[in-house]
């Protein structure tokens, strides 16, 4: 019982910081259309956020469903936003990314993997 309690809020704190991203992406894309920020509809940026919401989507399914291989793609994935977040000086997006890759480095050294175990 305690173990499954455990991968319950593990993987609940993830999904928690996913959905942290994504309202930090959304805000991006509100703050485009009211003009407070500069890029165009046809960017690299705005494609960049709106493939990552999708893409978060994916990754919340596979964290619900506990597929075994979700963590080596959230790994990826954060591993990418944390250093462009890093680059374009976006701090916020750098720090959630970041406690992302911490959550799941405590998984992989507990556990010695990056399977996720059913």
């Amino acid at each position: 019982m305690k173990k499954k309690l455990r991968k319950r809020l593990f993987i609940g704190i993830l999904i928690f910081l996913e959905l942290l991203f994504v309202a930090c992406a959304i805000s991006v894309v509100v703050y485009k259309i009211l003009g407070i920020f500069d890029f165009g509809f046809l960017s690299y940026r705005f494609f960049n956020i709106v493939l990552s919401i999708l893409f978060i989507g994916y990754l919340i399914y596979g964290l619900a469903k506990a597929h075994k291989n979700i963590l080596i793609l959230i790994t990826i994935f954060s591993l990418f936003h944390f250093i462009e977040g890093i680059i374009i000086i976006f701090w916020f997006k750098a720090v959630i990314h970041l406690a992302i890759l911490v959550v799941v480095g405590g998984y992989y050294l507990k556990h010695k993997t990056l399977i996720l175990k059913r």
